[in-house]
């Protein structure tokens, strides 16, 4: 069976040492349990607390695709596209990409702006700086911020306004890069690809 052990004492040169089952997590092999053994071990965070869900509403609630703050781009009309693997479930970065008139280049990489979002000092801000990152296992996500934000307002989406951080970057013709601009900006993917898709 796998457990979560406590120690009482060591174990030594001169004697055994001694630990207390606190807790079954199952029998050896069955579905779930080396993941649950894991998690365990490394001391990963479980479910969010309702606090930190009811801020996560909060935000959803407040989202308004339509008002755009003074310094965010509108860049909903542009031809922007997501490129992810085909099990992804949070689309965190897309990208655009057009000829210029002067005949270089202009590459668009939008990253989700999940900062509009986590405001300083919420209950999700503190969530996110104690979980610092999502884990990924063999078998489940545990993300760093709940689902409502990380797999839907967060998530750069096909045919939906997200809010995203953008950095233009303009080439030239033989691929060296010119100058960048970066700002806040609103976009509305157009397509989300696979890799396999972009690869065939």
């Amino acid at each position: 069976r796998s457990s979560e052990r406590e120690m009482g004492r060591f174990p030594s040169h001169a004697r055994d040492g001694e630990g207390v089952i606190t807790k079954i997590l199952g029998e050896r092999g069955s579905p779930g349990v080396d993941t649950l053994a894991i998690k365990y071990e490394l001391g990963l965070p479980g479910e969010f607390s309702e606090e930190v869900l009811e801020d996560s509403r909060r935000q959803a609630d407040a989202f308004d695709e339509k008002k755009l703050e003074a310094d965010r781009k509108d860049l909903r009309e542009e031809v922007i596209i997501t490129i992810d693997p085909a099990t992804a479930r949070d689309f965190d970065d897309a990208i655009s990409l057009k000829k210029m008139e002067n005949g270089h280049w202009e590459l668009g990489v939008h990253i989700a702006d999940v900062s509009h979002f986590v405001q300083p000092k919420t209950p999700l801000d503190r969530e996110a700086y104690e979980r610092a990152t999502s884990v990924y296992l063999p078998d489940e996500v545990i993300p760093m911020l709940p689902e409502i934000i990380s797999n839907n307002l967060a998530s750069l989406q096909p045919d939906k306004v997200r809010f995203a951080m953008t950095a233009i970057i303009e080439f030239s013709p033989e691929g060296m890069p010119i100058g960048a601009d970066m700002f806040k900006s609103a976009i509305k993917s157009r397509r989300r690809f696979t890799y396999e898709e972009v690869d065939a």
